[in-house]
């Protein structure tokens, strides 16, 4: 058998040719709507001297009926999930599948943005303030927070993928100067009362042998952990079992990188504790190595503590 390859610019000039024995004459020239053809589909208008002012559809290349009426004042095609988002005449938008049907219904968000595409959901805004929809359109999180995700510029140690969704578990959440977490379910993991996610100890360069910022514990150190800070103390939440693996008791929490080596410490009542060590020693790693020290169990607040109360002094 013989294989063919085609550039895109030859499949575009192919397409546009195609359109053109259709009713439409405009093709979309905006850069991602014109990747549509690669899929068999092109995103087309109806004003061919001025497009802008023209209302947008999409039709299939192979029999050029229409996949989408061109009723819309502006689509967008997203090519990681084949998807068009659509704006209509009052300023709203929403999502429709290649093949027409609704995603999510145009209705009350000015603005939507793919959050996350291994697990479908959908960042909204609605009046300035944000929320999170899941494939279906279903409200994860209602549109009446400050913010989704986290800024993580000052959190250098790990590569951290989506802010907006830790460890593709956790979704930050900031209303009123005030932090929490939510996961995938709509669920409230911590409330949002918590003065900010993270501890930063080190404002500036972070080189070798310095204390470093720290976000979340990675899985090396026993445990999948967002920190969080509660009235000045941080404490550090176990995204797997879904609750605080330390309470909000320690002075800081940091690492520190020495030979290329990176260890996770944390400050309580003056004294330094190596995270790992104390999850193991304590039983509250998830995953144990093979060879585990047995020792007496290091004193800390009851770490069920899921209030978010500062502890008493």
């Amino acid at each position: 058998f013989r294989i063919r390859f085609y550039s895109f610019e030859a499949i575009l000039e192919a397409a546009k040719a195609r359109v053109e024995k259709s009713q439409y004459t405009t093709v979309s020239g905006y850069y991602e709507n014109l990747r549509s053809v690669i899929y068999g589909l092109a995103v087309v208008g109806t004003n061919e001297k001025n497009p802008d002012e023209g209302l947008y559809g999409v039709i299939s290349l192979s029999d050029l009926k229409e996949v989408i009426g061109p009723k819309y004042d502006q689509i967008e095609f997203v090519q990681n999930t084949k998807e068009f988002y659509i704006t209509v005449a009052n300023g709203t938008k929403g999502i429709l599948a290649a093949d027409g049907s609704t995603v999510i219904k145009q209705s009350e968000y000015k603005d939507i943005k793919l959050l996350d595409e291994e697990n479908k959901v959908y960042l909204v805004e609605k009046d300035g303030e944000y929320g999170v929809l899941d494939r279906l359109g279903k409200v994860i999180i209602h549109a009446e927070n400050d913010k989704i995700g986290y800024d993580i510029k000052d959190f250098t140690v790990e590569d951290i993928d989506n802010p907006a969704l830790l460890f593709k578990k956790c979704i930050p959440v900031e209303k009123d100067g005030k932090y929490g977490l939510y996961n995938l379910e709509g669920e409230v993991l911590l409330n949002i009362v918590n003065d900010a996610l993270g501890c930063v100890s080190n404002q500036g360069a972070q080189t070798s042998g310095n204390k470093q910022n720290v976000l979340i514990i990675p899985s090396e150190v026993g445990i999948n952990g967002i920190v969080y800070n509660f009235n000045g103390y941080y404490g550090i939440y176990d995204v797997n079992e879904e609750k605080p693996v330390i309470p909000p008791a320690c002075e800081s929490v940091y690492a520190i990188t020495k030979s290329g080596e990176t260890i996770y410490y944390f400050d309580y009542n003056g004294v330094t504790f190596d995270l790992k060590q104390y999850l193991l020693d304590n039983n509250l790693a998830n995953v144990k190595p093979e060879e585990e020290k047995t020792v007496e169990n290091t004193e800390m607040p009851d770490a069920t503590n899921t209030t978010n109360e500062q502890p008493a002094e």
